[in-house]
Formats: C-alpha cells, structure tokens, sequence
C-alpha cells in the first residue's frame, strides 16, 4: 500500500497512545491497517486487538489486513471483544454472564409498549432495539420507538439487566466491581473512535495495553441517539495527537463547500430557521483534496433560487435539477419518510445519510435539512462529504415534482 507523508508519520509513530483525528475521505481506514501492520511486524509475539463498530467494518479490515499477509490480529466489534473479556472474568471470579434472551426482552417491551400512549408494533421496536434502524416508518412513528427505546434502557438498569447491545458496560461494571482491569491486550487499536460513548470510553480507560491508537473524525459523530460522547476527542489528554488532511475522494470544491457550511452552521447554531441552504457560497478548506479541482456544486433555497457555487451564478432549478438527475445521483435524505416517498417513484438510488455513513458516492443530492444541534450539523456534513464528483442541495418538496416528471419522461423503473 502507498502512503502519503502525514500517514507514514502515523504508522512509524512510537508514543504509546496515538490520537488521530482523520477528516473525511483521507484514507483513515488504510492508515490503521498501516499501524497494525508495522506494528505486528515490530512485536511479533503481542495480542493486537482491532476494535470497530459493525461486522461489515470487522470483515472489511480482516480482508484488508489479509492482504498484508496478517493473519494473527483479534478483529471485532465492540459488542464480541466485550463479550470475551467479560467470559475470561467470568471464570475468574466464578460468575455466569447473563445476557437477556429474544423472548425476555420481548415480554420487557410487550409490558412498556401496553402502558405506552402511542401503540407500535413489537417486532419493529425489537428490531431498533438490537441496533437496526433501518425501518420504514413515519418519523412520528420513530419518536415513539425512540422513547419506548429510552424507557426499556430505564428498565434494564433499574433492575441489573442486560442485553446483547449492554456488553461494554456489563464488562466495565464488572471490572470495577472486582478492581480489576484488562492486561491480556498488548495493543488496541480502536477504529470510527467517534461513535464510541462514555462507558466505553472508560472501559478502554481499563485496558492496560502498551500501545492504544485510536482513529475517527470527530465531525462525522451522528449516533447521539446511541449515547456516542459528542467531545469524545477532547477526553483524551495524554495521547499524541495528530491530523490526516489529505482527502482522496472529493474533488476541492465539495469539501469547500462542506467545510463552510459546517463553520457557517457552527456559529450560527439556535437562529431560527438554519437550514443547510442557508449556506450558497464556499471558502478555502485546510482539507486537501489530492484529485484537485473540477466539481459542480449547486445549492437551491426555499425560493426555488438555486445558485452555482462554483460560477457564483443563478441558474434554472428545474433544468439544473433533471440534468443532474441525468447523471444517477444518490439522494441522500435526513428522514425514512423521505426515502420511502422517493422510492414510491421508483428511484432507487436513495438512502438515508445514516445508512450512507462510510459510503461514497459519484454524484450527491442532499436534501435540505434543519440545523437545531451539532450532530444536526455532522449530519449534513456526513451528507455533504460522501459526494465524489459533484454534489446538490434541495428541498425535498423541490426535488419531488422534479423527480416525478422525470421518471414519468424517461419511463425509467430502476
């Protein structure tokens, strides 16, 4: 693998606690498989574990790594890793891990949904429990499974319950319990540091390995609703800190314009009515971008105004939009809602930008949102950022009829 200055200084870097602070698309992935590879190569007898946050991240690095020719690195999600130091204490202090099963969780939210106002259907709600919240519902539906959701987590603590999902905290509940900590690690390397959330960042705390290294992007922390620590980054006060700049996906003027309107949104948080379209104009970013210039990016306000950045020139919405539709973009949406009435007229190629995260894509239309917070804010910055050649902001009630039209022109059912 080919790696560039500010990563090869990552790879090589002995201090025993890294803190990397990887901007979007600037090969964060391929510089910890470089830091796990080197290192393997320089302790030949240690236990390196790869911590990430999905089993499709899991599989994505054994291969990647496997390409290295490194076969002897313990890869899992947070959840496996947890769960095999919490068996190994287990035995120790001579315990049995008791973990809720399908049909005692089930007969939980079977109890919480009967006395909640609003009625949901308890497969779905179980299924958003254990993680997956790719479900087609009404956004008013979604606040209700969010607070069901809330109050199952109330129930679990109250009466010492666990799940599946609870793993890193019934591990760290425990090592406290018996004042013990995690020396079977040598080094762990924590992948997407971001999305982790105040327990287990106290449960990493506990790991006595000689080498941590941990990477993310503190801007691409949209699992609030998970309880990931929003100012994760600035805990760590001990680490060396360094910074990946050099994006390889986007050509500049997606990531300048992306890195205005997360500034803009930033100092303008709790103005009325701030939405990404706020923003119709773009400033130099400190990212890089390796493959230079040569995006369009369009932004259309709640007037049906919309304005090429590049040019600093109003163009016609309708024609600008269906040219663009043209291309096959991703629509990248804020809500399910959304993606089901797109998808009702039969454009596939839509998701929501949390189903999106860690994706990219050529050509990008994101749809206007409201900004109300800071994880609004990485949100559309997520949005923004999976965009490779060219990118659109619009308003979902622009976009609809516009897409309408054009399927109904081109007879397209894709």
């Amino acid at each position: 693998m080919k790696y560039n200055k500010e990563q090869l200084a990552l790879i090589n870097n002995k201090n025993p606690k890294v803190l990397v602070a990887a901007n979007c698309g600037t090969g964060k992935t391929a510089s910890l498989i470089g830091a796990v590879v080197q290192y393997r190569k320089e302790h030949l007898e240690e236990r390196i574990d790869v911590i990430t946050f999905t089993r499709a991240a899991t599989s994505e690095l054994r291969d990647k790594l496997a390409l290295q020719h490194i076969y002897d690195v313990n890869i899992s999600t947070i959840h496996v890793w947890s769960r095999e130091h919490l068996k190994r204490l287990g035995d120790l202090y001579h315990f049995t891990v008791k973990i809720l099963q399908e049909a005692e969780i089930k007969e939980i939210l079977k109890g919480l949904i009967a006395k909640n106002t609003t009625k949901v259907k308890l497969e779905i709600l179980y299924n958003v429990i254990m993680g997956n919240r790719k479900v087609e519902v009404s956004d008013n539906y979604m606040r209700a499974i969010d607070s069901l959701c809330r109050k199952y987590v109330k129930y679990k603590r109250a009466n010492d319950l666990y799940d599946f999902t609870d793993y890193p905290l019934y591990l760290y509940n425990k090592l406290k319990q018996y004042g013990e900590k995690i020396y079977s690690t040598d080094a762990l390397f924590v992948d997407e540091l971001q999305d982790i959330d105040e327990e287990q960042y106290v449960l990493f705390e506990l790991v006595e390995a000689n080498k941590k290294f941990y990477i993310g992007d503190s801007k691409q922390a949209i699992y609030g609703f998970r309880g990931s620590c929003a100012d994760i980054f600035e805990k760590f006060k001990d680490f060396d800190k360094e910074t990946l700049i050099n994006n390889y996906r986007s050509f500049q003027e997606i990531i300048n314009y992306a890195s205005t309107m997360y500034k803009y949104m930033e100092n303008h948080l709790g103005s009325n009515n701030l939405i990404v379209s706020t923003v119709d104009y773009a400033e130099e970013s400190d990212i890089v971008c390796m493959r230079g210039d040569g995006a369009n990016v369009y932004v259309t306000n709640l007037f049906d105004i919309t304005k090429d950045i590049i040019n600093n020139v109003e163009v016609n919405t309708f024609k600008t939009a269906t040219a663009f539709l043209k291309t096959k973009p991703m629509i990248l949406c804020r809500t399910n809602k959304e993606v089901a009435a797109i998808q009702d007229l039969g454009w596939s190629d839509v998701s929501t930008i949390h189903q999106a995260k860690g994706l990219e894509y050529q050509n990008v239309i994101l749809l206007d949102m409201g900004i109300k917070d800071k994880e609004d804010i990485n949100i559309a910055y997520v949005g923004a950022t999976r965009a490779e050649d060219n990118l659109m902001v619009i308003g979902f009630q622009q976009l609809f009829p516009i897409i309408s039209k054009y399927q109904r022109d081109n007879l397209i059912i894709y």
